[in-house]
């Protein structure tokens, strides 16, 4: 039984890294030459994938804490955490590229952002540097709402 949780958590994992690619791949001609509704399909779109990663990290923090020190379960939690930080830096990505509702992301987005860069301590990134690394376009965002 302990073995199909962590197969299915492990495929729900990899089921959302696919959308998060399939969303990168969205080709930028196509965006920029959308109109309103499209934008707003767009931000909608990138809020279901902000809601399965971070309904995936939830679960794979239950994991975790079910089943303390279970190797397995703290890589599909690491993975996981990965993947949600992922969604957000293709979601600002886009809002840097006017892809989507700006206003919309902001209304939406800009305290979620926000606490994700400022919680201390960070259980996604250990420092500034890394941040601006591995996720440029979240830090960029994020920089831009601080500024604001």
């Amino acid at each position: 039984m302990e073995i199909a949780n962590i197969i299915l958590t492990i495929i729900s994992i990899i089921v959302t890294t696919i959308l998060t690619i399939v969303a990168i791949m969205i080709p930028k001609r196509f965006a920029e030459k959308s109109d309103s509704t499209t934008r707003v399909q767009m931000f909608m779109q990138i809020r279901e994938m902000i809601n399965a990663a971070d309904e995936r990290k939830i679960k794979s923090g239950i994991d975790v804490a079910l089943h303390i020190n279970n190797k397995v379960y703290e890589f599909a939690h690491n993975v996981s955490k990965e993947v949600y930080l992922n969604v957000y830096d293709d979601a600002c990505n886009y809002y840097l590229q006017n892809i989507i509702d700006k206003k919309l992301f902001e209304a939406t987005y800009k305290k979620e952002i926000c606490t994700i860069v400022e919680t201390t301590p960070n259980p996604y990134f250990t420092n500034e540097e890394e941040l601006h690394n591995k996720f440029p376009s979240l830090d960029n965002v994020y920089k831009l709402f601080v500024k604001n």
